[in-house]
């Protein structure tokens, strides 16, 4: 599901997250993010108008990123600077996930950056992103994405019973948020308070309240 967003350069979106006991990473999932009008895919040739970035859960309950932009190195673009190497997501524990995006004012230049909290913690942070060449409407945040599925698209990546049969595993997700700016959650909840809002790196500034489409 997308949401659509007024166009912007920079917005932050955060959830909270709960991988049930019997969920199986496998080889990785993805999980949500922002769009522009025209997203791109890790498959197809990048776009001067195209990017796409969201969160992905990966083998051993690890964290990265699906992060396409104008100089990704490999199909599926890269994942910038993971400041906890060692983070996993912990199963039947709820966690809260911020990610805050900013993307290059100037298509010529890369200024663009993402970092994604979780709890409060910078886990990761992509920065100097080039994730757009050409400047319009269509080429800010146009979306909030909503979609998570294990993938991949081969027999390799769905979870699967003791007899090797595909199954269903589930990833509980609550208090969804959108905001303008800088927006980090310090702990999963319907507390919107921010503690992390006005430490000068915000180019739009916060509104410490979630955006909500009409």
């Amino acid at each position: 599901m997308k949401c659509k967003l007024p166009p912007a350069l920079e917005y932050s979106i955060s959830y909270d997250v709960k991988f049930e006991k019997d969920f199986q990473f496998v080889r990785g999932g993805k999980m949500h993010g922002f769009l522009p009008k025209k997203p791109v895919t890790g498959v197809r040739e990048g776009r001067p108008d195209g990017w796409r970035l969201r969160l992905m859960f990966r083998r051993q309950s690890a964290m990265t990123k699906y992060d396409c932009h104008q100089y990704k190195p490999s199909q599926y673009g890269n994942r910038g600077e993971p400041i906890d190497r060692f983070f996993r997501f912990r199963k039947d524990r709820w966690m809260s996930v911020s990610i805050h995006v900013s993307i290059n004012e100037d298509p010529s230049k890369a200024t663009g950056f993402n970092h994604v909290y979780v709890d409060g913690e910078l886990i990761e942070r992509h920065d100097q992103v080039r994730l757009r060449a050409v400047a319009t409407k269509d080429t800010l945040i146009n979306y909030a994405l909503f979609s998570t599925f294990h993938g991949g698209h081969s027999e390799e990546w769905p979870p699967r019973d003791e007899r090797g049969n595909p199954m269903n595993v589930h990833a509980l997700f609550d208090n969804f948020g959108v905001f303008a700016g800088k927006n980090v959650r310090q702990k999963p909840g319907k507390d919107w308070s921010n503690e992390d809002q006005n430490d000068g790196e915000s180019q739009q500034g916060s509104t410490g309240k979630p955006h909500t489409q009409d």
